[in-house]
């Protein structure tokens, strides 16, 4: 059945470029998929770590994304209901990022649902690195110069302390300079 819905989200991407109903319709379904995933190749580590990062700051995962789970854990959020929420929050990052930047709405969309999307349902605290640096990457698109470095900058750092690999997208800002 995700093989049918997926078909016909390809299609109506495809013919409705710019179509905002479309686009919503979209962002729900990849929710679903993204939130209600389970039995992925690191979903076994993340509910382990959910379940056992042993309240210290300190633990086996970077900071922020510790705090992020001890925050969940203190409000007694399951796992599954912890990727509901995570996952909606950084598709609507995605889509507001999207719908900013192109007038192609449904096309960006389907592109992302083509390669990425799979990749980021299976890395979590990649995907949600990521998602804060595509907030940086709006900025340095849309700001002046100097604010939307300081502001990319920022970005990196946040999502430095989400996931450590994100550090390497300081070198992003070369081609701004």
């Amino acid at each position: 059945m995700i093989f049918v819905f997926s078909t016909l989200l390809l299609i109506l991407c495809l013919c409705n470029r710019k179509s905002k109903i479309v686009f919503v319709l979209g962002i729900i379904f990849l929710w679903i998929l993204f939130g209600w995933s389970s039995n992925n190749a690191d979903s076994g580590i993340y509910l382990n770590r959910y379940n056992n990062y042993g309240g210290n700051i300190f633990s086996i995962t970077e900071p922020l994304f510790t705090s992020i789970m001890q925050i969940f854990n203190s409000l007694h959020f399951e796992y599954q209901q912890f990727l509901v929420v995570i996952s909606i929050c950084i598709l609507a990052i995605y889509g507001i990022v999207i719908y900013k930047l192109t007038a192609n709405i449904n096309f960006v969309l389907l592109l992302y649902f083509i390669f990425p999307f799979s990749m980021e349902v299976v890395q979590l605290r990649f995907t949600m690195a990521t998602a804060v640096i595509v907030v940086g990457f709006y900025f340095l698109i849309k700001d002046d110069k100097k604010k939307g470095i300081i502001k990319y900058i920022c970005c990196v750092i946040i999502a430095t302390l989400l996931h450590y690999a994100s550090i390497f997208f300081f070198i992003m800002i070369l081609p701004k300079l």
